[in-house]
């Protein structure tokens, strides 16, 4: 929030505006890559495709958790949804419930803050392994420097807690 470059309503209190910071469309592009991996994959089991997924969607999804990104995991999720509905439309024929129900099952995932949470529609196998969704990724904001807080102050408990020493 600027002091010089906001607005102002009538009585001269600063609206103060912020500053989002989100994933370009070219790094939103990520999803030609997974459309490049489920074509790879297309006559491989499903197991294969997770495997090979599963890294790629983590990567991304921990590199930008540190911005405003949740309606963009949201929006990646669907498009990825929408891909492997298509691979499993072009193994089995047209898709009904019923065959859909050999790839995509009901879950409750205990999540990494301790949450659980329950899936509808989840890309997995018998076995349990399942396909890493992007809207899982904690958003984890980057927290500031104390205004009075300096290297040369000796408070060497707040820098250790800020570089997670301590």
């Amino acid at each position: 929030v600027g002091k010089y470059r906001t607005g102002k309503i009538p009585h001269g209190k600063l609206l103060g505006h912020k500053i989002h910071i989100k994933p370009s469309q070219k790094a939103v592009a990520h999803t030609e890559v997974i459309k490049g991996v489920i074509k790879q994959h297309k006559t491989a089991p499903q197991s294969a495709l997770i495997n090979k997924l599963n890294p790629i969607i983590r990567g991304w999804s921990n590199y930008y958790s540190g911005v405003v990104s949740t309606e963009t995991f949201n929006k990646l999720d669907n498009i990825i949804w929408q891909m492997l509905r298509a691979w499993t439309v072009s193994r089995c024929g047209k898709s009904s419930y019923e065959k859909l129900r050999n790839y995509f099952r009901h879950r409750t995932i205990k999540l990494s803050n301790g949450k659980e949470r329950h899936e509808n529609w989840l890309f997995q196998t018998k076995d349990g392994l399942h396909l890493f969704k992007h809207n899982w990724t904690p958003i984890v904001r980057h927290t500031l420097i104390r205004p009075d807080a300096t290297l040369y102050d000796g408070n060497w408990t707040y820098w250790a807690t800020r570089k997670g020493q301590a």
